[in-house]
């Protein structure tokens, strides 16, 4: 539109020929020079407000400016715009994505890098794009340094829904949150037996707090529980953290002592099943 508008601006008040003037007969070299001369302005204005508003980043107009981090981070940021265009573009590289828009998606996941909080979604949504079929950089995608932990626990705030009304994003329901979305993707990882997802997520867990702390926990009470030999198997990664996990699901059941005692019988059943190396030192731990 704006490529339209300015090829349709005047031209100074002197130049007395029109484009129609231009193509026909009548019109001097000298005539058709100037009117390409005032077209060619036209053309280049209208460039430069298309690559600096951002228009020429794909249907879906997927636009990501530059310092938005940095923004976020300042105290007196505009936080609110930084929110509102952290969303925007969730939205549209989740729209890309699920519209199959591979020119603007693939526009949207070049624009992404180097950005914490919109790499983060790159990855996410990248991954669910894939069919979850390779979950390498998925995995990868996960905080290590307390700066990046920081921004995963700051996703919804950052890059959720500015109203809070909406719980999905294109294609991605998001019922318990965008934060609890990817720790549900690393859980499902997790269960079907990768250790690099474990290593992720127990480590996550363990710096994780308040109701992030609580979802982890009533996931791995679950899957203590219904698959035991899920934790006995990547005890590699559960070790570090294992006496946590113990005080946690003790503590989790002060009111109700049999489920823990459940929790101990299953571990324990799942070694009579199968004696798994984890074995003797995971029920000297939870015991």
């Amino acid at each position: 539109m704006l490529c339209f508008i300015a090829s349709r601006q005047r031209m100074p008040m002197d130049v007395k020929f029109s484009s129609k003037d231009a193509n026909s007969s009548n019109c001097p070299g000298r005539c058709r020079a100037e009117f390409a001369h005032w077209q060619g302005i036209s053309l280049l204005i209208c460039c430069l407000l298309c690559s600096t508003t951002g228009l020429f980043a794909g249907s879906s107009g997927c636009v990501l400016p530059k310092g938005l981090y940095q923004e976020w981070r300042r105290p007196e940021g505009d936080h609110y715009r930084v929110q509102s265009q952290y969303y925007a573009f969730a939205r549209s590289l989740a729209e890309a994505s699920l519209g199959r828009d591979e020119e603007t998606f693939r526009r949207c996941v070049a624009l992404a890098k180097g950005d914490p909080f919109a790499s983060l979604m790159a990855a996410l949504v990248e991954y669910l794009q894939d069919g979850r079929r390779h979950p390498s950089a998925f995995i990868a995608s996960f905080p290590r340094t307390n700066q990046q932990l920081e921004d995963f626990w700051s996703l919804d705030m950052v890059v959720g829904p500015p109203s809070g009304d909406e719980t999905t994003l294109p294609g991605i329901p998001l019922p318990d949150g965008l934060t609890d979305k990817f720790i549900t993707e690393l859980f499902s990882l997790v269960r079907g037996g990768s250790q690099p997802a474990a290593q992720e997520y127990f480590f996550l867990y363990a710096h994780a707090d308040g109701s992030f702390s609580e979802f982890m926990m009533d996931q791995i009470e679950k899957v203590v529980v219904n698959q035991p030999q899920v934790i006995l198997r990547q005890w590699q990664a559960v070790r570090p953290y294992a006496r946590k996990i113990a005080s946690d699901l003790q503590g989790e059941a002060e009111f109700s002592p049999e489920d823990w005692r459940n929790e101990v019988d299953r571990l324990s059943a799942a070694c009579q099943e199968h004696p798994y190396p984890s074995c003797a030192e995971a029920l000297r731990i939870f015991h």
